[in-house]
């Protein structure tokens, strides 16, 4: 082979090799941050940049991610707001899906948390609506962890990089790194701990477990930021599965408070209000609970032993066992719970100690009370109606008439549970401000305390007229 071939063989494979060697590419500035992804709850804003090359290939050799994030809007957001997920899930409520209209709500079931997966509300179907969820949506329920670009990622304020791979390698020799830890050979796994406690009894819950990056150290294995699994493009577990999807029974029982004991002495008996209602506590037929036990209405009250003064002309005074020695309670004791400054408890026969029926044995736990109404719109566990969200107050009505004009007396009003619906206000059974805790507005006063005069008429019942035949003359 002489030189002339030698150099025409050099001329054909120079050029091919120069072009497979690395170039010096470089990243060009970010540009600026676009807007925050939330307006509350932590958001995320993000900025990209562009790779300098000289490649004509479509390819660069720039090694990191085009995209940086910044974390924005980080302050909580108000209380009562909607989930983040759930309002992005309603979104599609007025959309037709196959036919139908739905009400979506989330679901947390699925392998990738950073999906927008939504079931309708009754059904057990879900469905992918869009393939990446709003960046700053948490990836998990009761984790500070976010969504990213369609990745879960550890919650860092402040700027961080993206993980996307923007290293094209187009017919090149060059290694390129796309970690974000390209120097670390230690191998990666996720640890998946146990599923707790279904979060409902019936119509759909959810049930959580620990799921953790684990970096398999023969010397020391540890708990790692998650972007090391991620890094290694692992198959995360999924941390959250919905369970007990089957519907809540259609109906239930729902019960009043027993009222006062029939009886002021001796054995009696109290009764309460059965009924038998819906979901939205609408009253039901007895049919439509069939199947369910139902409560009893009437159980047996027993008081102190009765006192000879039941027998008596008078009969007895308020207290039960003091002997009355005239009418309209005489002889009776200021100590007696009608006479006494605030009244009766709903027994007939403690006195109260103080107003709103402090110190009486039925209804002491607080509310807010303005005069007429008691609001509560607490949650109370273990309740006869344990889905209810609605606000309910007593609304006390006008005080009636004394029953006496001296002497002491007792006047009435009515007492009603409101549910404060904005729809539809009404009056509904009391159990449900029981079941609420309310304070219970008085329903009876003493009034006309002052003495009688000291003398006054007496009248009996009249007499029965009988009529004779009339005698002709």
């Amino acid at each position: 082979m002489n030189i002339l071939q030698v150099l025409g063989i050099l001329q054909l494979v120079v050029p091919a090799f120069t072009l497979t060697q690395p170039v010096n590419d470089y990243w060009g500035e970010f540009g600026a941050y676009g807007p925050c992804s939330r307006t509350c709850g932590t958001g995320v804003a993000m900025r990209t940049r562009r790779c300098i090359t000289s490649r004509t290939d479509g390819g660069h050799n720039c090694v990191g991610s085009s995209k940086s994030f910044l974390t924005c809007n980080t302050h909580a957001c108000p209380v009562g707001s909607r989930d983040f997920r759930e309002e992005q899930c309603s979104e599609f409520d007025r959309m037709d899906f196959q036919g139908k209209r739905h009400t979506w709500v989330p679901y947390y079931g699925a392998s990738n948390p950073c999906e927008l997966n939504c079931v309708p509300r009754g059904q057990n179907f879900f469905y992918r609506h869009r393939p990446t969820v709003v960046d700053g949506t948490p990836c998990y329920v009761g984790r500070t962890d976010i969504c990213v670009d369609g990745v879960c990622r550890l919650l860092v304020h402040g700027e961080f990089m993206g993980l996307d791979n923007d290293t094209i390698p187009v017919h090149s020799s060059a290694s390129v790194a796309v970690s974000p830890h390209p120097r670390d050979t230690r191998i990666y796994s996720y640890r998946a701990g146990v599923y707790g406690e279904c979060s409902a009894t019936c119509d759909g819950g959810m049930q959580y477990r620990i799921v953790e990056c684990l970096a398999q150290d023969p010397s020391n294995p540890h708990v790692v930021e998650e972007s090391y699994c991620i890094s290694q493009r692992l198959q995360r577990p999924q941390s959250q599965q919905a369970c007990n999807m089957h519907p809540c029974a259609a109906a239930e029982f729902s019960v009043s408070s027993f009222n006062v004991c029939s009886v002021t002495c001796g054995e009696g008996q109290q009764s309460r209000e059965v009924v038998c209602v819906g979901a939205r506590g609408e009253h039901l037929p007895d049919n439509a609970c069939r199947g369910l036990a139902r409560p009893a209405s009437v159980q047996t009250c027993r008081r102190p032993a009765c006192s000879p003064c039941v027998q008596s002309l008078y009969g007895c005074c308020p207290d039960g066992h003091t002997p009355a020695t005239g009418p309209r309670n005489q002889g009776c004791t200021q100590d007696d719970c009608v006479r006494s400054r605030y009244g009766c408890c709903l027994d007939g026969v403690t006195p109260a100690r103080g107003f709103g029926m402090a110190g009486c044995p039925e209804y002491q736990a607080p509310g807010v009370y303005d005069g007429n109404f008691i609001h509560s719109t607490s949650s109370v566990a273990g309740v006869p109606h344990p889905r209810e969200t609605l606000t309910y107050i007593y609304r006390a009505g006008v005080y009636g008439e004394c029953s006496a004009t001296c002497d002491g007396g007792v006047q009435y009003r009515s007492v009603e549970c409101l549910v404060q619906d904005p729809s539809n206000p009404r009056v509904v059974d009391e159990s449900y401000c029981v079941n609420q805790r309310l304070q219970r507005p008085l329903s009876q006063q003493a009034c006309n305390m002052h003495p009688c005069a000291a003398a006054e008429y007496s009248v009996s019942s009249f007499s029965v007229v009988r009529i004779l035949p009339h005698t002709m003359v």
